[in-house]
């Protein structure tokens, strides 16, 4: 998904055609490094707030004192 929206951002918003992605390996590579640095906060975001999407177990954002006093103890 992300790198249809950054394809239609490039062709709609930019005015660029179509055809230059499909032609220049470098540009591929810029476009391809772009859509990771956007999809890094996603990434981040699934992993801080809804661990749950991505297979892992939930854990508390921010756990009471008795619960970080008890995993010191143990």
């Amino acid at each position: 998904m992300a790198f249809s929206v950054l394809k239609g951002v490039l062709v709609f918003a930019l005015g660029m055609p179509s055809s230059v992605l499909t032609g220049s390996v470098a540009l591929n590579l810029i476009f391809a490094a772009a859509a990771v640095i956007l999809l890094l906060p996603v990434a981040y975001m699934l992993n801080r707030y809804c661990p749950l999407s991505i297979g892992k177990p939930a854990k508390p954002v921010n756990p009471s004192r008795e619960d970080a006093i008890y995993a010191r103890s143990t």
